[in-house]
This record gives structure tokens, sequence and C-alpha cells, in this order.
């Protein structure tokens, strides 16, 4: 560390100086895999005006050539490209060039002995061997130097460069370092090919230089190309004076918004309610890694504007079926944020408690709404006696309807669906019943329901009541009630099933479902699939049908009241 005099002798100013081990230490462990190796390559061809790049690898080596303007390797300039770190050609504020923080060579010679050949020279690493030593030898010495080392390393010279006098552009050949490399059969390794092509699959779209992959082209895809399966699609070359050339290929429905900056990879964006590509011929603002697009890149900001302009499009064409989730957020927020609740007054946006969809053209046509957790037994019961409608409270469209409830003059006035049920004489009820006045066939479901309960090891007592709302209940813990709507069926092959069903999914919950409204989210979802798929699952299932079929349903039945006892 230095220190300078400042104009005061009681101030000193101190310069960071980085020690060989820092440095070191950045190339092997703050480097990414293999495919970022051949990305900074591939990028690095782009940058250098060659028409032509070709990766050649398999497991134990990496030949990276191509036909552009080479690097001056017996210059000191030429030789600082490629050894110093943050040393550049390129210019931050140049959007023709892809690479700009100087660091590309480090992410190469990370992953094995390396050697650079332009011209008739070759520049020479092996950082695990040599550590940050770099060696420059004529092309025709080099396999030799190689050879003192490693002959591996000698051989792979010999083979791809040995009657080589000199090398028009830059060739690199990495003798990988066994520990840089997953391994061969791995699933990771066998990806690595479909990764670096995913990268640059678009990028003739913007750029003449082609790629190869062991002698495939990788970059001839149609930017423009779109799979629909049916949904709408909006596809366009959209430019400006900012943004220059954007491809711009989207449709309705859930999946991935992909950005391609130069026409390479970046990273997948909130897609609300679109999927496709973004491929843009000039160089977006990007973090460090080159996976992120910053904040306040003003091409991405004039990109996303015109994205929602595109949703609108594309929304507009869907509104007659049922939109995904993301679409109807997006509308809801143009309606209530955008001034834009005519344009979209017809679009089914907001989910009802009982699942439905309505528009903002039935919403204010009402007096007054409901709000109601989705599922709502009180929500079933005020549509079909009365005809009104009870929002889903927690639907991302309805609350921000709600938010904006007071600022808008035609917005209907909200009820308490619970509260209102009540007032009308819709009550939920949840009663046991004595089995003992059950009828012959509900006595055999109830014996039925915990024969079941015992297959699957399950410590819960199983009782038979009545509700005008649900199939059964449970507290949680210690029992289930089953009702007469639990089985539909009147042949027990069918309603043996059905029984079961509603058994695992009560034995999904972990709160009582008469008094709460029952989650039906992940954690339930994951507790009902371990129910259906663990032994004692479907495998009780099973073992009951068989045994009604070997012994006949009431004796079965009857097994499963003694099991109770």
């Amino acid at each position: 560390m230095s220190a300078n005099s400042d104009n005061s002798d009681d101030v000193q100013t101190h310069s960071i100086e980085a020690n060989d081990n820092l440095i070191k230490s950045v190339i092997l462990d703050q480097n990414g895999d293999l495919v970022a190796a051949w990305r900074e390559a591939f990028q690095n061809i782009i940058d250098s005006m060659a028409s032509e790049g070709r990766l050649e690898f398999d497991h134990s080596y990496t030949r990276i050539v191509d036909n552009g303007q080479g690097v001056e390797l017996t210059e000191e300039k030429g030789i600082q490209l490629l050894t110093v770190m943050g040393e550049s050609s390129k210019d931050a504020d140049d959007h023709s060039t892809i690479g700009e923080f100087g660091v590309g060579g480090s992410q190469v010679i990370a992953k094995g002995r390396t050697v650079f050949i332009s011209g008739d020279t070759a520049l020479m690493f092996d950082i695990k061997g040599w550590g940050l030593e770099a060696k420059t030898v004529p092309l025709s010495d080099a396999s030799s130097l190689a050879a003192e080392y490693n002959d591996g390393w000698a051989n792979l010279i010999d083979q791809h460069f040995g009657s080589f006098a000199s090398y028009d552009g830059l060739a690199v050949l990495v003798d990988h370092y066994e520990d840089e490399v997953p391994d061969e059969g791995s699933y990771k390794w066998s990806r690595f090919g479909d990764n670096i092509h995913s990268r640059f699959k678009y990028l003739n779209n913007v750029d003449r230089t082609k790629l190869y992959v062991n002698d495939e082209l990788i970059t001839d895809l149609n930017a423009l190309d779109i799979n629909g399966y049916g949904s709408p699609t909006h596809t366009e070359v959209y430019e400006s004076e900012q943004t220059g050339p954007v491809h711009i290929a989207v449709k309705h429905g859930g999946g991935t918004l992909t950005v391609y900056s130069g026409g390479i990879k970046v990273t997948d964006v909130d897609s609300r309610g679109i999927s496709g590509q973004i491929v843009t011929e000039r160089n977006l603002e990007l973090n460090f890694a080159r996976n992120e697009i910053k904040s306040g890149c003003p091409i991405w900001s004039e990109i996303s504007d015109r994205l929602d302009e595109i949703r609108a499009k594309v929304f507009n064409e869907v509104k007659e079926n049922r939109l995904n989730d993301s679409a109807r957020k997006f509308i809801s927020d143009r309606m209530f944020n955008h001034g834009e609740r005519d344009e979209y007054s017809d679009a089914e946006v907001f989910e009802t408690a009982s699942e439905d969809m309505v528009s903002w053209d039935e919403l204010s046509q009402e007096d007054e709404v409901g709000m109601a957790s989705k599922g709502n037994p009180a929500a079933d019961k005020l549509q079909e006696a009365y005809g009104q409608i009870v929002l889903n409270e927690n639907d991302p469209a309805v609350q921000e309807f709600d938010d904006h409830r007071d600022d808008l003059d035609d917005a209907p006035e909200d009820f308490d669906a619970q509260i209102r049920a009540e007032n009308n004489g819709l009550h939920t009820t949840y009663e046991e019943v004595d089995e003992r006045t059950l009828k012959p066939t509900q006595q055999k479901q109830l014996g039925i329901a915990r024969y079941i309960v015992d297959e699957m090891g399950v410590n819960m007592d199983v009782r038979w009541g009545e509700s005008d709302v649900a199939a059964a209940w449970t507290d949680g813990n210690s029992y289930i009630v089953l009702t007469e709507t639990a089985a539909k069926s009147s042949q027990w092959i069918q309603w043996v099933p059905e029984i079961w069903r509603v058994v695992v999914h009560e034995l999904a919950h972990n709160v009582d479902t008469s008094d709460t409204e029952p989650s039906h989210g992940i954690s339930f979802n994951r507790s009902l699939r371990e129910n259906i798929e663990k032994e004692g699952g479907i495998e009780a299932l099973s073992h009951i049908m068989g045994k009604i079929s070997e012994k006949n349903l009431t004796r079965v039945a009857e097994i499963g009241h003694a099991k109770a006892e």
C-alpha cells in the first residue's frame, strides 16, 4: 500500500494494491463454469470483427478459433490485453462491442493449461502450475515448452497446431484441468453444448458473425419465430434512435421472457403475462457478471414501455378467454393506475370466491359486491340464492381494485360475505350424527372409511355428520367427519374410491376445517401428495378393493368398525 502527502501534512492518500495471491484467487475462484469461458471467448470473437468463430471441445480440451483481426503478441499492448486484468480495447460506452470489463481472458485460463496463438507467436498460461506467470514463445516452440511441464498439453498443441507456421486471427487451446470440468457422464456435462447454443442462437439476427460448435452452426434461429399454441402472438422489429433495432416475439401465456443483449442471452425478466424473446442489436447496460440488466438502463427502459403497449394489444385479443394470472394483474394495474378502465371494461379480470371471472362492466353495475377467500361456502350460497357477486379477496387483480375503491365514483360498496349469508339465513352447518341412526349404506361407507384410515396407519377417529357446505371436515388432529355427499355414486366399486379420496384429502389438513377456511396452498398439496404416494395411500385403496372382492362389502365394513373400537 502506498501513501502520498496531500496539501495538508495531516492528510495522506492511500491506494489499494492487490498481491499475487488475491489476483490468483479472483481468477480461479470468481469465474464461472466452462460454458462461461466459452461465452467470453465467443464474445471476443464477435468484437474482433471476425466473420466466423469455431468452438471444438470434448471432455479433455477446448479449441476456439476465429478469422478476425488477431492480437499482436509480439507487442506490449497485445500481451497486456491477455495478461492484465482490467485491460481492455473496448469502451464501456460503446454499444457495438460486447465486452467492457477486461477480464474475459481470466475465464479461459482458469479452466486449464492455455495457449493463445496469433500470427507466429504463442502466449502460454498454466495458472495452477506457474501461478501468474505467462510465457511468450514462437509458435514452433510451444509444444516443446509445454512438454517440459505436461505431455498431454504438448500432444494437444502438436495435434492442432503442429503443422502451423503461423495463424491468422486468434486461436485458443485449453488442456482442461480435471477439477474444472464436470464428470464426463454427468447430466451437467451433457448439457454444456445446449447451454452455449441457447446463449447465441439469435445472434445472426443482429450480427454477421457465424459461430459453430463442433462443426454445427448455432447462430441461425429467427428471433421472430414464436410458437403460439393457439395463443395471441405479436412479433415486430422495433427501432428508435435510443434503442436501435430490437426484435420482439411474444405470446400470451406463462413461461419466460428472455432478453438477448447484442444477440447474446442475458437473463429472464418478469414476464407479466407474456412469454417469448427480446433480442437487441445494441448492448444493454449489464452487471459485472452480464446476467442482469442494470437499473436505469435507458435502452431497456424504452423497451419496457414498448412491451407494456404490446401487452395491451395481446391481452385485448385474448379477453374473450381466460387470461392468465399475470395478465389479469397487469390489466388491473392499467385500469386503476393508468386510467384505462374503458379500454379493458369488458375483460374478465376479477376472480370471484367461487372461481368464476367477472369484468369491470359487471362489477360497476352492482350496488355492492362481497369479499371472501376463494372457496368460501358463504360465497357459493350467496351466488346460488341471490346471484350476488363475491370477489376473491386474495386475488391480485381484486386487491388492485379494492385499493382504489374509494377513489372510484362508480365502484360498488363491499360487504362481508359470511355475515351477509348468515343474515339471510344461509347458515353453514357442521353437525355430528349418532351412527346408530345411520342407514345401512351409510353404515357400510363409515366402516370402509375406518378401514382406510387403519390401513394408512393413522390414529384418527372417523365419524358421521351432516353439513350443507362440506362433504367432510376434520379438527386437523384427532377425527374426520364424513357426510352423505362424500360418496355420490350408488355402486360400491365407484363410491369406495370416492370415500378414499375424501379421507386422504382431509388427512392433509392440519387445522379445524369447520371453523377456519382451509388453505389449499403449497403445504396442503405437499401433504396430500405424500398421503397418496406413500405406503398406505394408494396401496390402502388397492388392498381394500381386493378385500371387498374376496370377502364382500358388508364383511369388510364390519372389520372397519371393529378396528375403530
